[in-house]
């Protein structure tokens, strides 16, 4: 549980008053740790994605950093995304990123 009411209402643009009130109505997923609200990232995730709230992008960020999200480029030279890989079936495709890993290893 790693977000205060302070950070839902920042991550949802909404007042500290909406959230209270949406937990008084029991629709927003909150747990009660030593007295205080605390709420888990995914499930407010998936009940910002269920009632259509429109969220913060920071929303997405498990890692509590403050960058901008990373570019196509930038995940690319992180690693772990392959493009264009040949394969008609699973194994196929999945053999492939295996053999190109190996390679740039």
């Amino acid at each position: 549980m790693d977000l205060s009411v302070r950070d839902v209402a920042r991550l949802l643009n909404v007042s500290e008053e909406t959230v209270y009130r949406w937990i008084r109505r029991g629709s927003l997923p909150t747990h009660r740790v030593h007295d205080q609200y605390r709420f888990n990232r995914v499930e407010l995730q998936e009940w910002a994605a269920l009632h259509k709230q429109r969220v913060s992008p920071e929303l997405f960020r498990f890692d509590g950093t403050q960058e901008d999200g990373l570019s196509l480029r930038d995940a690319i030279e992180r690693g772990g995304i392959f493009h264009g890989v040949a394969g008609d079936r699973r194994e196929e495709v999945l053999q492939a990123v295996e053999d190109t890993e190996s390679r740039l290893r």
